[in-house]
């Protein structure tokens, strides 16, 4: 600490005692135009308004604990970017001095305790109860160097404090495309600080699911899932006091992001696996496997827990690598229990997490914690998700589009008081029950806003130049989406309160007709090659997602065709309907693809294709004699082509990463994703023999929703 005026302590020189001109303007230093002889002399105030002891303020003779109470408002100014005493007025400043006190719910989380409590005894109001000598402070502080443990805040001091501040804590910016609530240090509750980031178009936010932006624990920096120059996702990294944004290398396809807690590194999902980078460069590290990664939290100690899987549970592992270990249990199905969106809190024991009891349900979800050490969980909220622990001390969380932030004691591992809404429009998905904002541990947060759900989506053509064309006005959150033969309807699942099921849309009239009504998850709806039929997976009565076939026209009871205790996915017929090819995730094996004939009595599923890599979804050529696949047995995800139900090797399609691969409808061209492009592949087949062209990107399709690995 260096002293930089001494104005009050001058003698007589024929000078005031102290100027304004190093006065802060909303604090002016308080004269008396007399000459002064002594600092100390009663009667007259002289000082700094919200700088002043209370002594001091009265005019009463002053001595070197007048000094220390300064010393303590300038270093609680220093934590928390606030004055302790301040008014609009001198007379107002000088009024909180003598009658308020400092609020301590202010301080930064990570205060350690002894500066806690060294404030605490330079800010006494009786100076008798003060620290006596400026030497003392410095030991304390030194001692709180070598013993940086925080502690918690006193009910007494903080609770009421809490409750009030709640609004302004925890409250964010609004913006058209990004926007931040970024205290500088962290203001007082009537002094939000809010900033908007404009995102340049050529890196507009675009990402499949989860998390598209997380802010670094000091708030200086924001990374945030923006477009690649080849229009796929990219992280991107922008520091808060600069203009400019940076695309980091190595990172596309990435999803998820989620800072270290020293903010030098950021983890993310790619290709299967989760990694980490430097915010400075350079290459990713694989850290371990994570095929479908819903959300990631990294704590203090050097554990990352994270889940691999929509339905795989929390998992925990090592920040350098290593083979990670299961912390809570889900389930097994797309509809069975998840836990999802973990957040550490402060202890770095201690994680909050979205629990739902089905996968694509969240309006009844839970906000939970499980302890690291011991496996235990508790309920914290009923009703929310995307949880994330804020500064002030409250647990803020999402409800539909709002969030909610509710007072929270990390020691009890309880909320103290009811929720309250702090924040209207924020973009939320009910698909995938992530929320898109985040907290720093400086009390700044950052929110995406959107009037309605991250969700929601246009059906549109694109021809083979890009050009685009609605194809419909019903705007709606479609998700795998599936063109009748005849090309006049498309199925698709529709998710409404939680609740999803099959919808047709009748393109030539622009209708949309529910086909299904029960009360499980109906998903992934696939035509019969007549058109007369869809199949469907389901989990209705609590089972793991099943296939069922219903009339297109919606007569008729569904009809269920399987039934195993994995999720099991349409992928297609065979010409003749005879067929069903489908997706099938078993434990050991993950991904495999099956087939069931239709036509025979008491049929069992057929194995076709089992590895212990990730195979499908997959494609069935229009003869029925190919079948396109993707897999990630080279490291990355690949398309490949094998004979189906035939002998014969496989073939490599792509070259580089690509997915989702789909037949043209003549079988002479193969379509499939990489990023967000979609390529073309001419095939020839001649004599039972298949070879494979050149591709070649026919466009990018941005920000649309995308939902694979790539």
């Amino acid at each position: 600490v260096k002293v930089l005026d001494f104005g009050l302590a001058r003698t007589a020189d024929g000078s005031p005692s102290s100027t304004n001109a190093a006065a802060r303007p909303d604090s002016p230093t308080v004269t008396s135009p007399a000459r002064m002889h002594s600092p100390t002399i009663a009667g007259v105030i002289m000082g700094t308004a919200g700088y002043m002891s209370p002594e001091q303020a009265r005019g009463k003779t002053v001595d070197k604990r007048s000094d220390i109470f300064s010393f303590g408002c300038v270093l609680y100014e220093m934590l928390t970017g606030a004055q302790p005493f301040r008014g609009e007025t001198v007379a107002d400043a000088i009024g909180a001095t003598l009658h308020k006190e400092s609020d301590f719910a202010l301080l930064p989380l990570g205060t350690p305790g002894r500066v806690r409590e060294l404030l605490a005894n330079c800010l006494a109001k009786d100076r008798k109860q003060r620290l006596h000598d400026i030497a003392d402070a410095r030991i304390e502080l030194d001692r709180a160097m070598a013993d940086p443990h925080p502690v918690t805040v006193s009910e007494g001091t903080s609770r009421g404090t809490l409750r009030r501040a709640v609004p302004w804590a925890v409250c964010a910016a609004l913006v058209a495309a990004l926007a931040f609530v970024w205290a500088a240090p962290r203001p007082a509750p009537s002094a939000v600080v809010r900033l908007t980031m404009e995102i340049p178009e050529a890196q507009a936010l675009g990402g499949a699911f989860g998390p598209l932006v997380d802010i670094s624990p000091d708030g200086t920096r924001v990374v945030f899932v923006g477009r690649s120059n080849t229009g796929g996702p990219q992280l991107h990294l922008r520091s808060l006091d600069q203009t400019a944004t940076t695309p980091i290398p190595n990172t596309e396809g990435a999803f998820c992001p989620f800072f270290s807690p020293d903010g030098q590194w950021i983890a993310f999902g790619q290709s299967g696996k989760l990694r980490k980078v430097s915010i400075l460069g350079g290459p990713a590290t694989v850290i371990c496997d994570a095929q479908d990664m819903r959300g990631g939290t990294w704590g203090v100690s050097g554990t990352i827990v994270f889940t691999p899987e929509p339905n795989s549970g929390l998992w925990r592992v090592p920040a350098v690598g290593g083979e990670p270990v299961k912390l809570t249990d889900g389930g097994r199905g797309e509809s069975s229990p998840t836990h999802r969106w973990p957040h550490f809190l402060p202890d770095g024991k201690t994680v909050l997490f979205t629990a739902s009891d089905r996968n694509s349900e969240y309006t009844e979800a839970t906000i939970n914690t499980v302890s690291l050490d011991s496996g235990a969980q508790k309920i914290i909220v009923k009703g929310g998700t995307s949880p994330r622990y804020a500064a002030s001390g409250h647990i803020v969380y999402g409800r539909g589009s709002t969030l909610m932030a509710v007072p929270f004691d990390v020691r009890t591992l309880e909320a103290t008081g009811a929720p309250v809404p702090v924040v209207e429009g924020v973009q939320q998905s009910p698909t995938y029950g992530d929320v898109q904002f985040t907290c720093a541990q400086t009390g700044a947060m950052v929110h995406i806003p959107g009037s309605g759900t991250a969700d929601d989506r246009n059906l549109i053509w694109i021809d083979h130049e890009g050009k685009e064309t609605p194809a419909s006005n019903q705007k709606r959150p479609y998700f795998d989406a599936s063109l009748s033969p005849d090309g006049t309807r498309i199925a698709a699942q529709i998710t409404i309160a939680g609740n999803t099921d099959i919808w047709i849309l009748e393109l030539e009239r622009d209708s949309l007709i529910r086909l299904t009504f029960d009360e499980g998850q109906d998903v992934r709806p696939r035509w019969s090659p007549d058109g007369k039929s869809i199949v469907y997976s389901s989990n209705r009565g609590n089972s793991s997602p099943n296939f069922y076939r219903q009339s297109a026209d919606g007569t008729g009871e569904a009809q269920r065709l399987t039934t195993s205790v994995n999720a099991q996915f349409a992928q297609g017929f065979s010409p003749d309907g005879s067929i069903l090819l489908y997706r099938e995730r078993f434990a050991k094996t993950g991904n495999d693809i099956l087939y069931l004939r239709l036509n025979e009595p008491d049929s069992k599923p057929e194995v076709f294709l089992a590895t212990p890599f990730d195979d499908g979804p997959a494609s069935l050529s229009p003869d029925g004699k190919w079948l396109a696949y993707h897999s990630n047995e080279s490291g990355e995800f690949e398309v490949y082509v094998r004979p189906f139900l035939r002998p014969g090797a496989k073939i490599k399609v792509s070259s580089g990463r690509g997915g989702f691969p789909r037949w043209s409808p003549d079988g002479k061209q193969l379509y499939y994703r990489a990023a967000e492009n979609l390529l073309v592949v001419p095939i020839t087949v001649q004599d039972d023999s298949l070879r494979v062209g050149t591709p070649r990107v026919l466009y990018s399709v941005k920000n649309n929703g995308y939902n694979g690995p790539l």
